[in-house]
């Protein structure tokens, strides 16, 4: 089963669904029943990745504001991280 937002249930139509199952029966070489389901719960691959990259970027915001050399080139310049900036790597 697989669930699909509310504001993206207009994907679920019957071709797609059909096509769904086509491809996993293709892939898994047997046949196979997927249903797709409406519904708010669970966490989405979407979701999951934009989680793990929020907590990401976190950190690495956090490791910046804890450099020792940043810390000097704020005391002494008066610099300034620009949370935009900042990209995990």
């Amino acid at each position: 089963m697989l669930i699909l937002r509310s504001k993206k249930s207009f994907l679920k139509t019957n071709e797609v669904c059909q096509e769904l199952n086509q491809a996993l029966n293709l892939a898994f070489r047997k046949k196979c029943d997927l249903s797709v389901e409406i519904g708010e719960y669970g966490e989405t691959p979407l979701e999951l990745r934009e989680r793990l990259y929020q907590n990401k970027l976190q950190q690495a915001f956090i490791s910046l504001e804890n450099d020792f050399k940043l810390k000097v080139f704020k005391k002494h310049f008066s610099a300034k991280i620009i949370r935009d900036s900042v990209q995990p790597i």
